[in-house]
């Protein structure tokens, strides 16, 4: 995204987007690593190119007897899809499923709990193998965190960053702008929202619990509050800038670098990333979505005005200050123009959907501070 855009050609770029929801092809993506893509999409796939396939068992590894849950990403005929488990107890298929309605089109499955023992879950469609991953049920060993905040344990690649995008499409699949919520925390609480809900097996996110995970982020906070839960979640990589405001003519500077690897006086697993959260609040700010769009140094990078890349996750920050964070593209229909929902906090730590539209998505490059636009978290190597 250059650095200077004139607002009516770029609102007119979005509205032809939204538009043309139906017919739009994505870009290619490149497949995950040990899984397989189809050799040929179907005609009703949303792109020409071949689809992201990947598996993730959560808890990643279950105790045994435990319920778990398969998620999987793929092409939009994933919802035609089977997950079968096959070990010691034989073969399993999931007692319930759901399915998203929208990219990144992901589905989830429900499995009862396995005797001990090593299985292999596997992706079909039409009877053809797609992506297979092999997991272990086993009795629950704690793991050290070296006095850290979390330890990390995975790096991010193309198909965590899948997930992630399916995650946040996940938590408000289904919502419209009548829908909100009083903080982030009662939207990861929900059980049937959010395919994480208690993986760590802590009672983390029980509503009722005395040891729980608490959310309550303003706008700037409120896309690395969702990246940091994530990523605690599934051990991966997860860092921030402490960042100054910057001013009319020099845009915001990142200076010190905070991540998950940093120590924590928190014996306690959830409390230390409650603590982490609450510190974060300090070192964030609005001036933390609008650093320069060549900043390599920035926590963001730009994104250019295409559907295939605006995907769930995706962060808008506006020149004035406000933040959302994209969560679902609602195709056109005969009746009805294409939607681009997101979301965002408020200081009284509401959440709620918003749509794409001037009076929310404000745009301008002329007397502000900083360079917006729609932006994306760069990926944490490991």
């Amino acid at each position: 995204m250059p650095g200077k855009i004139n607002i009516g050609l770029y609102l007119f770029m979005i509205l032809m987007i939204l538009s043309s929801c139906d017919s739009n092809r994505p870009g290619k993506q490149q497949p995950s690593s040990g899984g397989k893509t189809e050799p040929q999409a179907e005609a009703e796939e949303m792109d020409d190119s071949s689809p992201t396939y990947a598996l993730l068992v959560l808890p990643q590894s279950p105790s045994p007897g435990q319920p778990f849950r398969i998620v999987a990403t793929g092409g939009k005929n994933i919802h035609k899809a089977k997950i079968r488990i096959t070990g010691p107890s034989g073969e399993m298929e999931s007692q319930k499923n759901k399915v998203s309605g929208s990219s990144p089109y992901w589905r989830l499955d429900d499995f009862a709990g396995l005797p001990e023992g090593n299985y292999k879950a596997t992706l079909t469609i039409k009877k053809n193998e797609v992506c297979t991953l092999e997991f272990s049920v086993a009795p629950p060993k704690q793991v050290s965190r070296d006095g850290k905040v979390w330890k990390t344990l995975r790096g991010w690649d193309s198909s965590m960053e899948i997930f992630y995008s399916a995650w946040v499409n996940a938590l408000f699949q289904g919502c419209d702008e009548q829908t909100s919520w009083s903080s982030l925390h009662e939207v990861t609480q929900n059980q049937d929202r959010n395919f994480l809900h208690n993986c760590l097996s802590l009672g983390e996110d029980d509503p009722a619990g005395k040891n729980k995970v608490i959310m309550e982020p303003d706008c700037a906070d409120n896309p690395f509050f969702l990246r940091a839960y994530f990523s605690w979640k599934l051990g991966l990589p997860f860092g921030y800038h402490i960042c100054d405001r910057g001013w009319v003519g020099r845009s915001p500077r990142t200076g010190q670098w905070i991540t998950n690897e940093n120590s924590s006086s928190k014996s306690d697993p959830v409390q230390a990333f409650n603590s982490f959260l609450r510190n974060m609040m300090n070192g964030v700010h609005s001036g933390t979505g609008r650093t320069a769009l060549n900043d390599e140094n920035s926590d963001y990078y730009p994104l250019p005005l295409q559907q295939t890349v605006l995907r769930p996750g995706t962060v808008f920050a506006d020149p004035y200050g406000h933040t959302f964070i994209l969560v679902r593209w609602v195709p056109q229909t005969k009746e009805n123009p294409g939607l681009l929902l997101a979301v965002d906090a408020q200081p009284d730590n509401t959440i709620a959907i918003k749509r794409f539209w001037r009076g929310n998505f404000l745009f301008n490059t002329e007397e502000v501070v900083g360079e917006p636009g729609f932006k994306a978290f760069r990926p944490i190597t490991f």
